[in-house]
């Protein structure tokens, strides 16, 4: 598993953060969102800064 399939693996085993693939939010569009991921949050501003320093802590 390589590129951002293993970006996600690691965000989603390691620091506890589901990220959704990009490419599912272009569908039926002329973007190519491939190489990227989208965090979804309807949290509070603390929740969603821990979430962001776990991504930080294991995500190249």
């Amino acid at each position: 598993m390589g590129g951002l399939g293993a970006a996600l693996h690691l965000a989603q085993g390691r620091a506890r953060v589901h990220l959704s693939d990009g490419a599912e939010f272009a569908q039926r569009t002329g973007l190519d969102t491939s190489a990227h991921a989208r965090l979804n949050s309807a949290t509070t501003e603390a929740d969603l800064a821990e979430m962001l320093a776990r991504l930080d802590r294991v995500v190249p």
